[in-house]
């Protein structure tokens, strides 16, 4: 929920990092993926840029290698993520074999999931 408020566009660039830095989220990669995009029009906006997917690419910076999109499921990749022009043509072949190849290409996002937050247990 806090992902898609109103205020999150609102929070400054270091802030994004630490959020998509979080091995705790529990959430789907495709949300976080949307979020930042959300945050990155947001920031085309106050910078008077056109939002097109090269200028949010541009805002965005390294947090957007803070994004596990090699964890998204191939489905949520191949619809979602591949299609926003978001990423390099050499990203989207690259991740696409990273999803499909036996010989997988060097990426320069984490490939390993988010450990999430553990279900807290009160014993009575």
């Amino acid at each position: 929920m806090a992902l898609r408020s109103e205020g999150f566009v609102d929070i400054d660039i270091h802030t994004l990092e630490s959020v998509l830095a979080r091995e705790t989220l529990n959430c789907k990669e495709m949300h976080l993926f949307e979020a930042a995009l959300n945050w990155a029009a947001a920031e085309c906006g106050r910078r008077e840029l056109e939002a097109t997917p090269q200028n949010k690419r541009g805002v965005l910076g390294s947090a957007l290698y803070l994004v596990r999109i090699p964890t998204m499921s191939l489905e949520e990749f191949a619809n979602g993520a591949a299609q926003l022009g978001i990423l390099t043509l050499q990203e989207t072949i690259d991740i696409f074999l990273h999803f499909t190849a036996h010989n997988k290409p060097q990426l320069n996002y984490p490939i390993k999931s988010r450990a999430g937050l553990k279900p807290q247990v009160h014993k009575l």
